[in-house]
């Protein structure tokens, strides 16, 4: 019995060593990449590391996962082949409340993206409104959830998406019912926020943080 905890116990650590070296190699690439990307010129990028740190952190088997995510941090400060020094002081603990919440907003990023690259329903009338609808109602629900409070990062990601979809012009046509793209607005304590979240984002400039 005690040999087979002690091989589960290697077995397991070996791949929890595997999986860290692994995600460290990713890392490592998006760094690589926000160098040579102008729109990284800011923290912006960092903040997504940060989130995926999070993310694979939470959903992996890592016994200790908050030494885990010191270990990770300590890689990003201490990797000298690329400047990291802009995302050192984005990287921190996500409330696990909040990550669900981030988690949910990426995938309505993902399900926009597939409705904007999907030709062959583009090009189906019924079928795109249908599937317009299903992404309507999922994006309302998850802003009906939203505690926009606590994380800045969410409340801009939320902002991102909204105005990706004012300016498309595949959300804006003739194609569907108007009363179809109806988007429900975060419920804040803020009056300024949700301002902010209801202009058009034509007029949008930039969020000024003493708002939060």
């Amino acid at each position: 019995m005690k040999l087979l905890l002690k091989t589960s116990f290697r077995i397991k650590l070996k791949k929890n060593i595997k999986n860290f070296i692994y995600h460290c190699e990713k890392i490592h690439k998006y760094l690589e990449h926000f160098k040579t990307d102008d729109l990284c010129s800011n923290i912006k990028c960092c903040h997504y590391i940060n989130y995926f740190l999070n993310n694979i952190i939470s959903i992996s088997n890592y016994k200790d996962k908050d030494n885990t995510f010191r270990l990770f941090k300590s890689y990003i400060e201490n990797n000298k082949n690329i400047n990291t020094n802009i995302c050192v002081n984005v990287i921190q603990k996500i409330d696990d409340n909040v990550l669900k919440e981030i988690r949910e907003l990426y995938k309505l990023y993902d399900d926009y993206e597939k409705i904007i690259e999907d030709d062959e329903l583009i090009i189906n009338k019924s079928l795109f409104c249908n599937t317009l609808k299903e992404f309507v109602t999922k994006f309302n629900n998850v802003v009906g959830k939203l505690d926009l409070s606590n994380s800045n990062y969410l409340f801009n990601k939320l902002k991102n998406l909204k105005c990706l979809i004012e300016k498309n012009d595949l959300f804006t046509s003739d194609k569907c019912d108007s009363n179809l793209l109806e988007f429900t607005a975060p419920k804040v304590n803020n009056n300024s926020i949700y301002i902010f979240y209801t202009l058009k984002c034509n007029f949008v400039i930039h969020l000024n943080k003493e708002l939060f």
